[in-house]
């Protein structure tokens, strides 16, 4: 049976995972001498991202492939590596108006800094913040459900009714 909360959780984290995948590589691609190491950072984890996301999807349809053990420790490190990777890109970027930017304003090495339209730059890494956030939701979720759905899996004991000795034939 599908259980309905993964597959919407799995589904929105492909859905992010692809959007944080195709801006940070257009802005990798536009890169002109830019501050390169927060995006770096963002890359990897939409790359890390992306396995529990399919595996889960998978997970959800077909029973044989649950298996809390791997699922869980790859939700928690994905979750985790997003959490920093949202965290580092919005530090990193500030709140600019992306509209009016001035060098006076930003430093040196500031990560809006580096291709021919830097507007479009600050646009693009403001959206793909704002995706990571999500994506970070999405893949919380998922790893909630996945922990859920590992209780049957639990390493205390489970301690059954027993028959009397009235009731043993």
């Amino acid at each position: 049976m599908v259980d309905v909360g993964q597959l919407i959780s799995r589904i929105s984290a492909l859905i992010w995972v692809l959007l944080v995948t195709a801006v940070i590589g257009n802005v990798l691609h536009n890169n002109i001498n830019g501050y390169m190491a927060p995006l770096n950072f963002t890359m990897f984890c939409a790359a890390l991202a992306w396995f529990p996301a399919l595996y889960g999807f998978f997970a959800s349809f077909i029973p044989a492939m649950v298996c809390p053990v791997f699922m869980i420790p790859l939700d928690a490190l994905a979750v985790f590596f997003t959490f920093v990777s949202a965290v580092v890109l919005a530090g990193s970027l500030g709140a600019p108006n992306c509209g009016d930017l001035h060098f006076a304003r930003h430093g040196h090495h500031w990560i809006g800094w580096g291709a021919k339209n830097d507007v479009k730059r600050c646009r693009e890494i403001q959206a793909s913040t704002s995706f990571m956030w999500f994506l970070w939701v999405s893949l919380s979720f998922g790893l909630i459900f996945s922990i859920r759905s590992a209780g049957n899996l639990s390493f205390r004991r489970r301690y059954y009714p027993r028959p009397n000795m009235s009731q043993v034939a």
